[in-house]
């Protein structure tokens, strides 16, 4: 379980992840639905620390986690 003191650093790391994710799926030619949902949550997750909203912090945390 994250703490307040590091869910910003998680969060970041899991932001940095996707990004990576991300173009793997920009390699493949149907995978452009599901760059269309990591590109979306990438946006909520910076949104979120630009805010400070912790909820929402947690939240985008474990949806990008879902990501593969």
């Amino acid at each position: 379980m994250l703490t307040n003191g590091n869910l910003i650093e998680g969060l970041q790391d899991e932001i940095e992840r996707n990004k990576e994710l991300l173009l793997e799926y920009y390699k493949i030619p149907t995978g452009g639905f599901a760059a269309i949902i990591i590109r979306q949550r990438i946006k909520e997750a910076e949104e979120a620390i630009a805010e400070g909203d912790l909820l929402k912090m947690i939240s985008c945390y474990k949806k990008l986690r879902e990501l593969e």
